[in-house]
């Protein structure tokens, strides 16, 4: 009941509903951020029980995180979460993240965010020989701008003590905006924790090639930031 959960989501109609589904047999509150949406992806979250809030044109999955903040910010809510609407992620990995933040001595934590590694899952084996070379490179390079110590640095699982996102402003609207929250993570010093989390991976050629495309513009989208900061 004190847990937010907010799915960014650019047309998926073919996932979301089923996504949104599946997270409120055990959160009641699943925000859906359609960015933009030209298919039936905010009608099909709204059936299904997410607040939908819309972006009249699709400006990217870090506007879309921010909205969903700014929003779970003013309803009070004390832990957000974060959750992809393409179905890769698993609702097992999130309920165990969140149980981990909540129960501190139970768990033996005491974090302000709980990150989603799939580095740390016996799954990942599974992971595309290019696409897992692409992704230890984001590590690499994420590691070694922000001084933080991480397996999987490009994961949209996470939950965040809702106290510790009140600083924070995404100016990265596209997908380098995963870098943007390390750093800021990095910045305001938040005990951070990984999780071991599945990722299902699509099987075509073309979803590996979009997930090539991705991890690419990741980096190159948050090394051009820094040059363009400095």
């Amino acid at each position: 009941m004190n847990t937010a959960v907010i799915v960014p989501c650019y047309n998926e109609e073919k996932t979301v509903g089923n996504i949104v589904q599946e997270l409120r047999k055990n959160f009641s509150t699943v925000i859906v951020i359609d960015d933009g949406s030209t298919d039936s992806s905010a009608e099909l979250a709204t059936k299904t029980g997410a607040i939908v809030l819309k972006h009249k044109i699709n400006v990217g999955q870090g506007a879309a995180l921010q909205t969903g903040i700014f929003y779970a910010l003013s309803q009070g809510f004390k832990y957000i979460a974060t959750f992809d609407a393409d179905g890769q992620h698993q609702v097992s990995d999130l309920i165990a993240m969140v149980q981990m933040i909540q129960r501190p001595v139970a768990t033996g934590t005491d974090k302000d965010v709980i990150l989603g590694s799939r580095f740390l899952s016996p799954s990942s084996n599974s992971i595309p020989f290019t696409r897992k070379f692409l992704l230890k490179m984001g590590v690499l390079f994420t590691n070694l701008t922000t001084g933080l110590k991480l397996t999987d640095t490009h994961n949209g699982l996470r939950v965040f003590n809702a106290q510790s996102l009140k600083k924070l402003r995404v100016s990265e609207f596209r997908m380098s905006h995963a870098s943007e929250l390390l750093e800021y993570i990095a910045i305001y010093h938040l005990r951070y924790s990984e999780y071991p989390v599945k990722i299902t991976y699509a099987s075509s050629p073309i979803g590996i090639y979009k997930d090539m495309i991705r991890v690419t513009d990741i980096l190159f989208q948050f090394l051009a930031s820094k040059v363009i900061r400095t």
